[in-house]
């Protein structure tokens, strides 16, 4: 089962880290998720980039779950599915 990081505790550490400091470095930054808690992902969602032409003949990327479109990468920026495999959607 993947896991993931809870979005608005992560918002409220960065928060009050910036309460403490007026700027943060990038190790401060890396601290800050390392030390996140990862929560069990119920609803997620698998899918994979179908390569397809648009009206100009370019090279896209749709997404096999919600037919968004998006670069060649390891998450849907329309629906955030999981381009990488797994079990679930597709």
């Amino acid at each position: 089962m993947k896991k993931l990081i809870d979005p608005y505790i992560l918002m409220d550490d960065f928060t009050l880290a910036f309460e403490k400091k007026a700027s943060l470095f990038p190790e401060d930054v890396e601290e800050i998720i390392k030390e996140q808690v990862l929560i069990p992902s119920v609803n997620a969602r698998f899918g994979k980039w179908k390569e397809t032409k648009n009206l100009k003949g370019e090279t896209i990327y749709e997404c096999s779950v919600c037919g968004g479109i998006g670069h060649y990468d390891n998450f849907c920026p329309v629906c955030g599915a999981d381009m990488n495999g797994g079990e679930g959607d597709d």
